[in-house]
């Protein structure tokens, strides 16, 4: 009997040893090269965000949902970040914007290969194609004035499917993260299609935060400008320093400003060109 209760005891973790998880939280699509398709959530983020949560003592965990699903979780608490999120009203009410330090290198517009540009101003009246639920963010990066095109809105819209369609001429443009693209292209051996890339300066990507995170916290802003508009720099309240959520962004921050993010990053893109 003293050797089963032994035995039982050894498997148990010794106290102060069991960490606590960060949950990150998105649509079981992949993003390379970002995230893969579920079930496997290898990718960029996993590399970035499981060493700054390793940093502040934290295990990381990824759950997949669709996106509708995956915001009712963040709203409610039950996940504590979606990685990639773009300022919108709706979802300040739900999370607090922090800059994931992953810089974005730029958009690759695809386009079909009847269609003559030189210049990202001369798409206009064109269609372009997007993720339905998502965002027109990397058109409007890249200088493209959306008002000016017809939207084509496409239910777990990715690079092949979008291909797909260019060459089928269902649609004109596509834009998607430029490294994402050139990786996919090369790999598969694409031909048929039209590229024109887009360099970014200096444009952030953030993630999203959930409010009702048992690691969230926040206090008054004193920079606020109630005479601006609400926007990721300009809220009336900012995070606690208390908050572990201010933690994760303060580890991220520095391993941006150590190159270890850029780093991680090259790793990455050596494994994608392996395979």
């Amino acid at each position: 009997r003293f050797i089963a209760v032994l035995l039982v005891l050894l498997t148990l973790p010794e106290p102060g040893l069991t960490k606590d998880k960060i949950t990150m939280v998105y649509r079981p699509t992949q993003k390379a090269p970002f995230i893969s398709e579920a079930p496997s959530n290898e990718g960029l983020w996993k590399d970035v965000f499981s060493e700054a949560a390793r940093k502040i003592g934290l295990e990381f965990e990824v759950k997949r949902y669709p996106k509708k699903r995956a915001y009712f979780y963040l709203e409610s608490g039950d996940v504590d970040f979606y990685p990639g999120a773009s300022f919108k009203p709706y979802r300040e009410k739900i999370g607090y914007f922090i800059d994931n330090c992953i810089t974005l290198q730029g958009t690759m517009l695809l386009y079909r290969d009847d269609i003559t540009i030189n210049d990202v101003s001369e798409i206009k009246k064109y269609k372009l194609l997007y993720n339905m639920g998502g965002t027109t963010s990397f058109y409007k990066y890249s200088g493209v004035d959306v008002k000016r095109n017809t939207l084509i809105e496409v239910p777990n819209l990715d690079i092949e499917k979008a291909v797909v369609m260019i060459k089928a001429k269902h649609s004109d443009f596509y834009a998607y993260d430029i490294t994402a693209v050139e990786t996919y292209l090369q790999k598969n051996e694409i031909s048929g299609v039209k590229k024109l890339p887009v360099r970014y300066d200096h444009v952030v990507d953030h993630l999203l935060f959930s409010k009702k995170s048992r690691y969230y916290k926040e206090k008054s802003n004193s920079d606020y400008d109630p005479e601006k508009a609400l926007g990721i720099d300009n809220l009336p309240y900012t995070l606690d320093e208390s908050a572990i959520a201010y933690r994760f962004q303060k580890a991220l921050k520095l391993m941006q400003k150590s190159g270890e993010i850029k780093s991680l990053y090259r790793k990455r893109f050596e494994i994608l060109s392996r395979n």
